[in-house]
C-alpha cells in the first residue's frame, strides 16, 4: 500500500490532498465541485421544499442512494446532516466535504460520525487518530475501514477505551491482537477473545484465562470456529470439549483426530 510522507495535519483541506496518491479523493462529481465552492450549502435540490421530517426519513432510508444523500449533506436540519454522516451509502467525497464545513468544536457528534463512517476519507481517519482529543481517536479506532497501520498505533494509545475499541475492531492487525490478548485489563482481553481476526492459536490460549468473562468469550469463539470448520454439530458438546483440548486449528473435517473424536463422542 502506498504511504504519504506529508504530515497528516498538513492535508486537512481537499485542495491540498487533490494530487496526493494516498489521500487524494480522485475525480469529484460536478455537484461535489459546486458544493466545494459554496459551503455550507453543499447541495441544493428540490428536497429543500420538503418538510424536515420527510428529509430526515429520506436520509435514514437504508436504500438511500448517493445522489439523495449528497443532496441532504448540507441540510439546514442537524438531524438530517447527522443521518447523512452515519449512512453507509454516503460517498467518500461527500463525507469529505461535510468534514470541511464541520469541526469538532462546532459539532463534535457529527464530526465523530464522519470519522466512524466506513466510507470516511483516509485523511480524516489518520487525522483523527493523531488528534489530542481522545474521543476522535476512539472514533478512528472504531472504524472497520481504518488502516491497520493506524490501528496498530492506536493499540498502544494512552486512552484505555481507545485500546478497547481496537480490540473490538475486526480490521485490527494480528500482531496487535496477539499483544492485547495478554493485556492486564480483563475487559480488553474479553474484547479480543470475541474478535474474529484473532489468530486461532492465540484464541485457544485464552480459554484458560484467569478472568471468567475472558474464558467464556474465548470458549464461545472457539466453539463457533471449531463447529464451522470441522463440521461438528453445536449440540455435540462432548466432541467439542475433546477437540478444544487439541490443536483444532490445524485440523480439517477429514482429519483422523476429528474422525476418532466423533466416533468416541457420537451426537446422540
Amino acid at each position: 500500500m502506498s504511504r504519504c510522507t506529508a504530515p497528516v495535519k498538513g492535508h486537512r483541506s481537499l485542495g491540498s490532498t487533490a494530487n496526493c496518491p494516498v489521500h487524494g479523493l480522485g475525480p469529484m462529481s460536478a455537484d461535489a465541485k459546486r458544493a466545494a465552492s459554496k459551503p455550507p450549502s453543499l447541495y441544493w435540490t428540490d428536497l429543500r421544499n420538503e418538510s424536515a421530517a420527510i428529509r430526515l426519513g429520506a436520509a435514514k432510508r437504508p436504500t438511500a442512494d448517493a445522489q439523495t444523500l449528497a443532496a441532504l449533506a448540507g441540510d439546514s436540519d442537524r438531524d438530517v446532516r447527522m443521518a447523512v454522516a452515519i449512512h453507509t451509502n454516503t460517498p467518500t467525497d461527500v463525507l469529505a466535504l461535510m468534514a470541511e464545513v464541520t469541526s469538532p468544536d462546532s459539532d463534535s457528534s457529527i464530526y465523530r460520525a464522519l470519522v466512524e463512517n466506513p466510507n470516511s476519507p483516509l485523511i480524516l481517519m489518520e487525522s483523527a487518530a493523531e488528534d489530542e482529543w481522545y474521543a476522535l481517536r476512539r472514533s478512528a479506532a472504531r472504524n472497520p475501514s481504518t488502516p491497520q497501520y493506524v490501528l496498530r498505533r492506536l493499540a498502544t494509545d494512552g486512552d484505555r477505551m481507545c485500546i478497547r475499541h481496537v480490540a473490538d475492531n475486526p480490521s485490527a492487525p494480528e500482531d496487535a491482537l496477539r499483544s492485547l490478548a495478554t493485556d492486564h485489563d480483563a475487559t480488553i482481553r474479553a474484547a479480543v477473545a470475541r474478535n474474529p481476526s484473532l489468530p486461532d492459536d492465540a484464541l485457544a490460549a485464552m480459554v484458560d484465562d484467569e478472568e471468567t468473562s475472558v474464558r467464556v468469550n474465548a470458549r464461545e469463539a472457539v466453539t463457533m470456529r471449531l463447529c464451522e470448520r470441522l463440521d461438528v454439530p453445536e449440540s455435540n458438546t462432548a466432541a467439542i470439549e475433546a477437540l478444544r483440548e487439541q490443536a483444532w486449528w490445524e485440523m480439517t473435517p477429514g482429519s483422523d483426530a476429528v474422525t476418532i473424536t466423533l466416533a468416541l463422542h457420537p451426537n446422540t
